[in-house]
């Protein structure tokens, strides 16, 4: 996942160069390819930042039988869980228009919870 990630990464990031070397280019889409830059990092950290500590407990793991370190494998395990709950707030908070449709279904649901359950 990191290399496919880092991947996306570099062609986000060759496509801005590109972009910004085009001066007679439209900007909109300069700013465009930057946003998407933003997210891809957004993205790439989220994930090495909880994926990290569970593959490093693996390694140690395999590396140190006598070690007990497995104890703390469901805490990295939920962390590495709760990465992959977070693309949609990730993605949507980096759209508008995502963002809104987010936002709507939110409120949609608080507002129905708030009225109580519909007698039939």
């Amino acid at each position: 996942m990191m290399v496919l990630y880092a991947h996306i990464f570099g062609y986000v990031l060759q496509r801005t160069m590109r972009m910004s070397r085009q001066s007679s280019g439209p900007w909109r889409n300069l700013d465009t390819m930057m946003g998407l830059l933003k997210t891809v990092v957004i993205v790439l950290g989220s994930f090495i930042i909880c994926w990290t500590p569970g593959l490093v407990l693996l390694l140690l793991d395999v590396c140190c039988p006598q070690c007990n370190v497995l104890v703390y494998e469901k805490f990295f395990l939920l962390l590495a869980e709760f990465r992959s709950a977070m693309n949609p707030i990730i993605y949507s908070y980096r759209d508008k228009k995502m963002s809104a449709i987010f936002k709507q279904i939110i409120c949609s649901q608080c507002t129905a919870s708030a009225n109580g359950p519909t007698e039939n």
